[in-house]
């Protein structure tokens, strides 16, 4: 199987894999590179003839805190900035 993350990580026993998320220091926050990667594993698994059931499990003390919220307001303030410089050439 080829698949690399460094935010999820995956293990295989006998036929059962478990996608981890692994992030825990960000108490596997949502963030912009686990939503990209998870249909990115789902279907490196899915090719996996090995692999007949999934489970997803997380590292740390959380499984997840939900959204990135450091992320996002990081995002939105860019959007917002470049939203003004469009604003400005016009």
């Amino acid at each position: 199987m080829n698949f690399s993350s460094s935010v999820l990580s995956i293990d295989i026993h006998q036929h059962v894999a478990t996608l981890w998320l692994d992030k825990p220091e960000k108490r596997n926050a949502m963030s912009k590179d686990i939503v990209a990667e998870l249909p990115l594993a789902m279907t490196a698994l899915a090719n996996n003839e090995q692999v007949r059931a999934v489970v997803i499990a997380a590292k740390g003390e959380s499984f997840s805190v939900g959204l990135d919220l450091m992320a996002a307001t990081t995002d939105n303030a860019k959007n917002n900035s470049d939203a003004s410089r469009a604003r400005t050439t016009i």
